[in-house]
């Protein structure tokens, strides 16, 4: 009479054992899944950063260019030779001809170029926050393609100086208007996209100074290098549509989804308070001013110093001209850049202030070297540049990073996130007008004029 009992007992607990089989099975392949769509998430928001910051790069590159093309003169044709005595007492002989060295200056900074391809980013900046949130995101993503692909275009067929200042001003509209959208979209997914954003503009840098001075080297006009480049706002959308994963509805809220999902029927998304927007500004200062400060160094250097940093006597020939220095020091400069906005899941410094007195440092070595010659050799001169873009880097990626790691709360974070791309672009802007005036101090000290 029991042994009925005993084969009820045993089908159960087959039942039980295959039950956890599929409940395993089914983990194994959820498991699975979420590394996928993790892998694809981190690459995507790799690339995001790649194409978002191209742009910028381009026209920051080929801001000797456009400035010499601007004011008529042959690259062959635009030093000036300035008679140095090698003495303590003075810095001039102009009747020593064995003491010559030759200089370089644009009656107009690259500093202006650089102002033109800031500030409508900065602007964008500085007033996104009061209403970016409530903005879907595929449709700011939309805008920076076009913004980025116009001004490609204007600026590769500008035949006056408005047109190619209209089409570099698009650049950093596109640029800034990305970097809030896409700083602002990791909220919604693992920590590990701060990073691969973070190395993805890094490594922006390094492709796109690499490929307009190596495109120019090869003997492409500068027109052309740029046309060439239209396949980035293409590869940026490409990999929105096709490689970036959204949010599952499991993982969002309705008022997230009307932001993320373009056919969302949901129109409402309630702001954060006043109250806690002035909370997060003022925990988020600290922050902000070191980075704000790092790169008004750095941005002086780029663009009021790197053109004044001319050897001449260089053997290696693809050196021995002064754009392609200029070029090549963009080249170091974003090489820094991305080694270290790459490296934050290797070490992380919450003591962001470090970097802003580090590159003060090399801002101070360089204006002396400038304006005293003292570095005997180029290759010394690029350890500092690529010592510099490090500095940079870290600071940016070690500031957003910590954002993302203390802020628990998605608008929050997200809120701060946008909040602090001010600090970067305010920086810059302010080094631009500091750049193009150090510039003309600097040349007109030293008789270039």
């Amino acid at each position: 009479m029991n042994r009925p009992s005993s084969n009820n007992s045993n089908m159960s607990s087959v039942t039980e054992n295959n039950s956890d089989e599929e409940d395993t099975e089914e983990q194994k392949q959820n498991s699975v899944s979420q590394s996928k769509r993790r892998t694809r998430d981190i690459v995507a928001f790799w690339f995001f950063g790649l194409c978002n910051n191209f742009g910028y790069v381009i026209m920051l590159s080929a801001a000797d260019d456009i400035i010499s093309s601007l004011e008529s003169i042959p690259e062959t044709n635009v030093t000036t030779t300035v008679l140095l005595l090698k003495s303590t007492q003075t810095p001039f002989n102009l009747t020593t001809p064995d003491t010559a060295q030759t200089f370089h200056c644009n009656k107009i900074s690259t500093g202006a170029v650089l102002l033109a391809d800031i500030l409508p980013g900065f602007i964008i900046k500085l007033i996104a926050p009061i209403f970016i949130t409530a903005v879907p995101y595929w449709s700011r993503i939309t805008l920076c393609v076009l913004m980025s692909f116009a001004s490609f275009l204007l600026v590769a067929f500008s035949t006056a100086i408005h047109t190619s200042i209209i089409g570099v001003s698009l650049a950093s509209f596109s640029s800034g208007l990305g970097e809030l959208t896409f700083l602002g979209l990791t909220s919604y997914y693992s920590s590990n996209t701060v990073s691969t954003w973070s190395s993805g503009t890094g490594a922006a840098g390094v492709f796109g100074a690499l490929s307009y001075a190596g495109l120019r080297s090869a003997g492409l006009t500068a027109k052309t290098t740029l046309l060439i480049n239209l396949v980035i706002p293409v590869l940026e959308t490409v990999m929105y549509v096709g490689l970036h994963v959204q949010p599952t509805a499991v993982d969002l809220d309705d008022d997230n989804k009307s932001l993320l999902h373009s056919n969302s029927s949901v129109r409402s998304v309630p702001q954060l308070t006043g109250k806690s927007k002035l909370h997060i500004l003022k925990s988020s200062l600290t922050l902000m001013a070191a980075l704000c400060l790092v790169y008004l160094a750095e941005y002086i250097i780029n663009q009021g110093l790197f053109e004044i940093l001319y050897f001449d006597n260089i053997s290696v020939t693809f050196l021995s001209s002064y754009g392609a220095q200029y070029r090549w020091y963009q080249v170091l400069y974003q090489v820094g850049v991305m080694i270290s906005r790459s490296s934050v899941n290797l070490i992380h410094i919450k003591q962001t202030w470090i970097f802003t007195v580090l590159q003060f440092i090399n801002l101070t070595v360089l204006l002396c070297q400038a304006i005293y010659q003292f570095i005997p050799y180029i290759w010394i001169v690029f350890i500092l540049i690529l010592w510099e873009g490090c500095m940079g880097g870290a600071a940016y990626v070690n500031t957003f990073y910590r954002i993302t790691v203390e802020e628990e709360d998605d608008k929050k974070r997200e809120y701060a996130m946008t909040l602090v791309t001010i600090s970067d672009a305010g920086g810059i802007v302010m080094a631009a007008f500091t750049a193009m005036a150090l510039h003309n101090t600097i040349c007109s000290y030293l008789h270039y004029f």
